[in-house]
């Protein structure tokens, strides 16, 4: 999971809190429900145990494409996030262990005309079959990533899908979290990416 498309992704995955699904906390219209996740107060709580991964959801999903955030023209890119995680925590008393996590996600984005242009830092390069054929070269020279480009109307519709594991052992934990009963919570911040990732005991 060494590809520059994916690296956003691959980062969800390598965090010590991990990741899973990547849904957005607000109402921006991306992705499926984040009821699953929610809102996180810390409230504390014990760690220890065997847990399965349910669900992550980012604040800032848009980041996952860093080169293009910085620029307002491509406010919009990111149109859609849809996931599915499979995995599992084990945590010791002291807040290290273990996790083995895979993850899919399809993403819908439109390259705008202006969003291009800005990107490619040139206000006449053209948008044409090629532009997205390009574009779509760039994303499927990514490990585990593969994408799909069409011409629209000034613009380049691609649906993007990423797939990756993680596993390994981590050292303590240190972040907010919050245990009510069979659910834990955790706060993850990387690489810009902001969230809550939700479990469930075993």
């Amino acid at each position: 999971m060494k590809s520059k498309r994916g690296l956003r992704w691959a980062l969800c995955l390598a965090l010590t809190a991990g990741a899973s699904a990547c849904q957005p906390a607000d109402d921006s219209g991306l992705g499926g429900s984040s009821g699953e996740c929610g809102a996180l107060e810390a409230c504390g709580g014990e760690l220890s145990g065997s847990w399965d991964v349910r669900a992550v959801c980012f604040t800032n999903p848009e980041e996952i494409f860093p080169d293009a955030a910085g620029h307002p023209e491509c406010a919009d890119l990111l149109q859609r996030i849809d996931t599915q995680a499979f995995g599992s925590y084990v945590f010791d008393e002291d807040g290290s262990g273990s996790r083995d996590i895979t993850l899919e996600a399809d993403m819908s984005t439109v390259w705008s005309r202006d969003c291009i242009r800005a990107f490619k830092g040139d206000p006449e390069f053209p948008i044409n079959s090629m532009t997205c054929s390009s574009l779509e070269r760039s994303f499927n020279s990514g490990e585990n990533t593969s994408a799909t480009c069409k011409l629209g109307f000034d613009l380049c519709d691609c649906v993007v899908a990423f797939s990756g594991e993680a596993g390994g052992a981590f050292a303590a934990l240190d972040a907010n979290h919050c245990r009510e009963g069979d659910t834990l919570k955790l706060e993850i911040t990387e690489m810009e990416l902001q969230g809550t990732i939700s479990l469930r005991a075993r």
